[in-house]
Order: C-alpha cells, then structure tokens, then sequence
C-alpha cells in the first residue's frame, strides 16, 4: 500500500521554469505526472520537482521526470529536490533521466548525486525502491510534446497502483508519468 494524505494540497510554480515546487506546510501528493525539459536560462535552486522544508505527509509516485539542462549552461538544475527533511517523504515508482550525466539529478538532506550514483542515492535517502535506474525513457516525440511512451520503455507497467487515481491501468500495473500507453509488459 502506499501513503495517501487525508486532504492533499498542491501549489504549482512556474512551469515553465520551476516544474513542480511545493512550499507550503501540510500533505502533498504528487502522482502520474511527466516533467521534462528545463529553460536553459535558469540557474540556482531550481528543480524539475521541488520540495521545500516544512512539508508533512509527501507522496511522490508513478511520475517521469526528465533533466534536459546543459550542464555547461546551467550546472545546477536538478531534477529532484527536496530541501531538509525527508523523513516524511515517500518517493517510489518513478522514472528519471538526464540528458547530460552530470547534471544532479537528486538533491536531499543537502547532498546532490548524478544519476550515476543512483544507488548512492538510494541509500542514503530510503527513496525509489521500486523505480528504475535512469535511462533513456523512450518517448514517442518529446520535441513536438509528444511524450507517449514507447513499447521498448522502462516506464511501461512500471508503476504502483493507486487506488481511485489509476484504476484504469492497462497491462500488470500502471504506467509511469501522465498517460496510461497502449503498451502492456507480458
């Protein structure tokens, strides 16, 4: 079973810029969404997904989130971050890449790790279990938004059930990110 707030919230930044930032206090649920690319004119503390401290009863699951910075113009967009705390936080079943391998995919507890230091980072926060190592996630046409997944995709049947938000799922489980594909996993 996963975590499920009793009555979640949600602020968005701007998309364009921020993807995802919470900064509230109180529950949060993040679920089944596809966040990709960044504006190569930021730099700082942005994030594809961004939490901040002070947060409560935060669930991240079944997303796809995907770092397109260029690291020789913006070294420091991460793909993940979650500011102080994680204790409570569950993040699992979610899908990660980066175009450039040295861009800090995940920023926690102040550490960034690159996607090549996938199971550094997995131990040291307790998160993404359940999700694949970052890969190439195999996307129809990401530059005409056209971010169907693939049939060769990891993320195909790679998600958690949740019970009233993806009951609809085709194949062994859910998908990963905004929308169910037509491909199942035998």
């Amino acid at each position: 079973g996963t975590t499920r707030c009793a009555k979640p919230q949600i602020s968005i930044g701007r998309i364009d810029e921020l993807g995802i930032l919470w900064w509230q206090t109180g529950c949060l649920e993040v679920f089944h969404n596809t966040i990709y690319g960044f504006d190569p004119t930021l730099d700082g503390y942005q994030a594809l997904l961004y939490v901040t401290s002070g947060s409560s009863e935060i669930a991240i699951y079944n997303n796809l989130l995907v770092n397109t910075a260029d690291c020789d113009v913006s070294p420091n967009l991460s793909t993940l971050r979650i500011a102080d705390d994680v204790s409570q936080i569950v993040c699992d079943y979610n899908a990660y890449h980066a175009t450039d391998d040295r861009a800090p995919m995940f920023h926690a507890n102040g550490i960034y790790n690159t996607q090549l230091q996938w199971e550094t980072y997995r131990a040291q926060n307790s998160f993404d279990a359940n999700s694949p190592p970052p890969q190439a996630l195999h996307l129809a046409d990401p530059s005409r938004e056209d971010f169907t997944l693939l049939e060769n995709s990891v993320a195909v049947d790679a998600g958690t059930e949740l019970v009233g938000v993806n009951d609809d799922f085709l194949g062994k489980a859910p998908d990963l990110g905004a929308n169910e594909s037509p491909h199942t996993r035998d």
